[in-house]
């Protein structure tokens, strides 16, 4: 009969009877549970581990999982050390974690002491939690409590029980459980024979993640409504985790079953409120698992971002079709860029431009807060540079955007040494982006926005990295027609009006600036008569006597002047 043992606790051998007590529900590791389980074979089938030592390897003695917290690692090492347990295999499943060495006088002497009792257990799977707090990295120690820094003796009782992992006369695996990976002893992390990082769910599999938490009863009358609500649901829920789905899922039924009063679980029809106060809840800051950039794919179409449609189709080709169709563009060597560079005066719809782009590509959207990048410290800036490209990875496909890029990346020589780094952090990450394969829907492209690109750094603009420039400049007239027709959809304009007539005499007007004009216009009608039904041409003609373009000619002079400078690569003067 198997015996386990979680946090050392005493269960009589005899009349334990076998449980479900940890079933995988990791839908989204399956790649993972597959590594796993084959190092815990090998480790304990008398056959495969022979093999091994047949060849002159010693088995696998040790592995390190690690990922977003909530995101199933836990779950996922002891169902499978159950697994092995249940097949006869091994004999034991034991857990450590501080919380378990809180009544020692220290760290180190409560890890001696359960190390000890581990080494006199007999085919032992020990799982222990929380590893960077047992073994800190030296930069996190001076903020640790007194009873967390990494001593060498602590380091040496690991390192004796993974000697005796590797006999045959006692088989020890320690699986290493953390899910900030960084802060864990270089040293230690170095024992460790192999490592296994579990990703956040990509779509399909966390709609596989809904299903399981729903079960197979809930709403059975309704699949077919069910499974739509669930699916628009899971649009919303780029970057959640395992742990983050669960919350949702629970809060969702508790919603569903106050809404319908139903008495049988079956009959229960979703709709989406039911998920909406959870889905805040979930997004609120700080509470998702994967990070502080909170991925998503924006409710932007084409259709929203008046004319511009030059822009539009350029960016059709080289960013969308990248997604959409990057097999064929593949099978003909057609390489796309993995950065393009939006530049012209503010207002001009740049940040609307890349919301839509991420909407078409059904891509996951990442919008680079500069606050959160730009850090005093030495070294956090490159930091959130490194968590931003991380997180885009995660959840690709995806696509970062980043606003008002001069502040952050300007010429290196006026940067001063910090700015010179996180330059050069920005630069490895992109230069990683083409190294690495971008195939089965691993995308990740970078959209930056500027309304100074003569302050940008010439190594962005190298091949290879934000290797494409378009121009987003101020509407021409049927564009800002276009853009007005949108506006008055939802406003009350007079029959006087002639939305062809506003577009002619807005020369250089954004597309802001027209929607600013028509909102001062409505508000004008009302100082002028609060009992007024409709804005009138007159209302509209006073305000714009009274409004000036954001945009001058001046700037237009720049940005044509930088344009032809950029195609014949030579420095403005």
């Amino acid at each position: 009969m198997a015996l386990i043992l979680d946090n050392f606790s005493s269960i009589p051998l005899q009349g334990l009877h076998r449980v479900q007590l940890y079933k995988p529900m990791v839908a989204s590791s399956t790649s993972c549970f597959a590594q796993i389980r084959t190092l815990l074979n090998i480790k304990f089938n008398p056959i495969k581990s022979a093999q091994y030592r047949q060849y002159g390897m010693k088995p696998p003695r040790s592995l390190l999982i690690y990922g977003a917290g909530s995101c199933g690692k836990r779950t996922l090492a002891k169902g499978l050390a159950k697994e092995i347990v249940d097949a006869g295999m091994a004999d034991v499943i034991t857990t450590l974690s501080t919380q378990d060495l809180i009544k020692y006088s220290s760290y180190v002497k409560g890890f001696q002491q359960r190390a000890y009792e581990v080494k006199q257990l007999k085919r032992v799977i020990f799982i222990m939690e929380n590893v960077d707090e047992l073994f800190p990295s030296p930069r996190e120690e001076g903020s640790s409590s007194s009873g967390s820094t990494t001593d060498q003796s602590i380091v040496n009782a690991f390192v004796d029980m993974l000697k005796d992992g590797a006999e045959d006369n006692n088989n020890i695996f320690v699986i290493g459980i953390t899910k900030r990976v960084k802060n864990l002893n270089s040293i230690v992390r170095t024992l460790f024979d192999d490592e296994i990082k579990i990703e956040p769910p990509q779509p399909k599999k966390r709609i596989d993640i809904f299903r399981n938490h729903f079960g197979s009863e809930f709403g059975v009358d309704h699949q077919s409504h069910n499974e739509d609500i669930i699916r628009q649901v899971n649009d919303d829920c780029s970057g959640m985790v395992g742990g983050d789905i669960a919350v949702l899922v629970r809060q969702a039924k508790i919603n569903s079953y106050r809404r319908t009063q139903a008495t049988n679980l079956r009959e229960i029809k979703l709709i989406r409120d039911d998920f909406v106060n959870s889905v805040i809840q979930q997004r609120r800051p700080g509470a998702n698992s994967l990070s502080r950039l909170t991925p998503s794919i924006p409710k932007v179409s084409w259709d929203d971002v008046g004319g511009l449609d030059q822009v539009k189709q350029s960016l059709m080709e080289m960013v969308v079709w990248d997604y959409k169709h990057g097999d064929a563009l593949k099978r003909l060597g057609v390489k796309t860029p993995r950065g393009v560079l939006l530049y012209g005066p503010p207002g001009t719809g740049k940040t609307l431009l890349s919301r839509a782009v991420a909407f078409e590509a059904n891509a996951n959207f990442i919008a680079a807060n500069i606050s959160e990048l730009v850090q005093g410290e030495i070294g956090e800036s490159e930091k959130q540079v490194e968590e931003l490209f991380r997180v885009a990875r995660s959840t690709a496909p995806s696509i970062i955007f980043i606003d008002e890029i001069q502040s952050i990346f300007g010429q290196r020589d006026a940067s001063g040494q910090h700015g010179k780094s996180l330059i050069s952090q920005i630069l490895i990450e992109l230069d990683r982006l083409n190294d690495e394969d971008q195939a089965n829907g691993k995308r990740v492209m970078v959209l930056a926005a500027t309304n100074l690109p003569q302050a940008i750094d010439d190594s962005f603009l190298q091949p290879g990295r934000f290797d494409r420039a378009l121009y987003v400049g101020p509407p021409e007239k049927d564009e800002r027609l276009k853009i007005l027709k949108g506006l008055a959809r939802s406003m009350k304009l007079a029959p006087d009006v002639d939305l062809a007539e506003v577009a002619a005499w807005t020369i250089n007007f954004t597309g802001s600036d027209l929607a600013g004009l028509m909102k001062k216009s409505g508000l004008y009608a009302i100082q002028r008569d609060i009992n007024v039904e409709a804005i009138s041409r007159d209302d509209i003609h006073k305000v714009y006597w009274e409004t000036k373009p954001t945009v001058t000619m001046d700037q237009l002079f720049m940005f044509e002047k930088w344009n032809q400078a950029h195609r014949n690569n030579q420095p403005m003067t």
